[in-house]
């Protein structure tokens, strides 16, 4: 009986290297990212003409910073501070090559607030500083909206990536890690379909604690489509039958429990938009 125990530790210790050996540390980049801090950002954009590259934001310096997969700087885009004198930079977002105008150019949104007014406005630059959008006071408020370019696991021409942030200053690092598998077909297709489909969806107030007001744009070949909400259970909440191309559903929360919902809008053959919802009474 010892024997066949000793035996089975043994084995289960070579499988559990094994298993965990698979995953690896690949690179490294310094000052990218830090939890207790609303500071650097590393993510991975999959840019429509370069294809996918990670984006380091370094807010202390004012630069958007462009790697390949091989981790080689390849492109620096540098805020135009001349336009941004005296305002804080919030958030960069919505990297793209053809969002915003139609050349092969980067482009990108930027939340900032005056320091001075406390005024949030928003900016859209092109990479070589051209100023494409000013709106003064109007701000995107969607911090638990984030576009699906922000998640932390990205399946790319090389592998499968996970970034991890440091938790606690002075260490601000952010880890790229290789997995051995891919993100599974599901989860991928709930994180892009945004980019799959004319339908589109937004929602406010969130957080909520009364009535929720869901605006949509359905593609017509997406009728007739739901919207359902769940909670982080799985669980079905709500459900609403769509039957036009644009318009809103206003459902009320009093009945749910404070926590994180998602709504889902669901077309005839897939999920075209998903977001996520915070309930506090």
């Amino acid at each position: 009986m010892k024997k066949f125990f000793s035996l089975s530790a043994v084995a289960f210790i070579l499988f559990c290297k094994i298993s965990f050996g698979q995953i690896s540390l690949e690179h490294v980049y310094d000052h990218a990212a830090s939890g207790n801090v609303p500071g650097d950002q590393l993510m991975i954009v999959n840019f429509e003409v370069y294809g996918p590259h990670y984006v380091k934001i370094d807010r202390g310096i004012g630069q958007i910073l462009i790697y390949d997969l091989n981790h080689t700087l390849t492109k620096t885009i540098v805020v135009p501070n001349n336009l941004l004198s005296g305002v804080f930079i919030d958030y960069v977002m919505y990297l793209s090559q053809k969002l915003f105008d139609i050349d092969d150019g980067i482009e990108y949104l930027l939340a900032a607030n005056d320091e001075s007014t406390g005024e949030g406005s928003t900016y859209i630059f092109d990479e070589d500083g051209t100023q494409l959008f000013y709106a003064k006071n109007q701000y995107p408020w969607v911090l638990g909206q984030f576009p699906a370019q922000q998640y932390p696991i990205y399946n790319t021409p090389q592998g499968t990536k996970m970034i991890l942030s440091a938790y606690y200053l002075p260490n601000d690092s952010a880890y790229v890690y290789n997995l051995p598998g891919t993100l599974s077909t599901f989860i991928e297709d709930q994180n892009n379909s945004y980019l799959k489909s004319e339908s589109e969806s937004n929602l406010f107030p969130n957080p909520t604690s009364d009535i929720t007001h869901i605006e949509y744009k359905i593609s017509p070949s997406d009728l007739p489509a739901t919207m359902k909400v769940y909670d982080m259970n799985g669980d079905e909440k709500y459900t609403a039958e769509i039957k036009t191309k644009h318009g809103f559903v206003d459902f009320s929360v009093l009945g749910l429990a404070n926590g994180t919902y998602t709504y889902l809008f669901e077309g005839k053959e897939q999920k075209i938009s998903s977001k996520k919802f915070i309930v506090i009474h």
